[in-house]
């Protein structure tokens, strides 16, 4: 048995229509991130003594502990792994709405209100030239904040906890949303999965 699984995607391809179409989901879950897990387990399977007990987190919150000769491939695989994870449970056809409890009201006291964080993230979001992601984490303070990291970078191994992550590769959202960012971080807020990031807030503010 493989020490690391895909994420199960949880609903079908073309559930979250009509917001991302069925393709850009087949293509980027089945293709794109079935590649690059493939890509990783082959670099584990070169060391599994290393990776023997450990969750991918848990290797990319200590990048310089990863053996040199494979710690560029781990952060770029193993991050597309964490970050795909997050994208795809990140998202629900019963999602959108607004946050509940003391996520709600942390966004609130950071960002002034729920539609203040989307238009902070936006501005980051629109700031990345490059492949990369957004990402709504919780710092080192324990306070709610927005990053941006670059090609399969994450969070985790800024010493940062993860509660959204938005994809902005192109791949992404292009064939829904050609050359069109803005159109696509609004589609994202009407199926984001408020009841995983809630969950996971709770998780990390224990």
């Amino acid at each position: 048995m493989s020490l690391y699984e895909m994420q199960p995607l949880g609903y079908t391809y073309d559930a979250l229509e009509p917001h991302i179409d069925r393709k850009t989901i087949e293509i980027h879950y089945d293709q794109l991130y079935r590649r690059d897990f493939e890509r990783l387990l082959w670099v584990v399977s070169k060391r599994p003594d290393f990776f023997e007990g450990k969750t991918m987190e848990q290797v990319l919150k200590d990048p310089v502990a990863i053996p040199h000769d494979i710690q560029k491939t781990v952060l770029d695989f193993g991050g597309s792994f964490v970050n795909h994870g997050y994208y795809f449970q990140g998202m629900s056809p019963n999602g959108g709405g607004n946050p509940l409890g003391r996520l709600a009201r942390d966004i609130n006291d950071q960002f002034g209100s729920f539609n203040g964080m989307k238009r902070s993230i936006k501005v980051v979001a629109q700031s990345i030239y490059e492949s990369g992601w957004v990402w709504l984490v919780v710092n080192q303070d324990k306070k709610l904040d927005i990053i941006k990291t670059l090609t399969q970078a994450n969070p985790v191994s800024l010493g940062l906890d993860p509660l959204i992550g938005i994809d902005l590769w192109e791949h992404a959202y292009w064939l829904s949303y050609p050359n069109k960012l803005e159109d696509y971080l609004a589609a994202f807020w009407e199926i984001v999965n408020l009841d995983f990031v809630e969950q996971k807030y709770e998780e990390i503010m224990k």
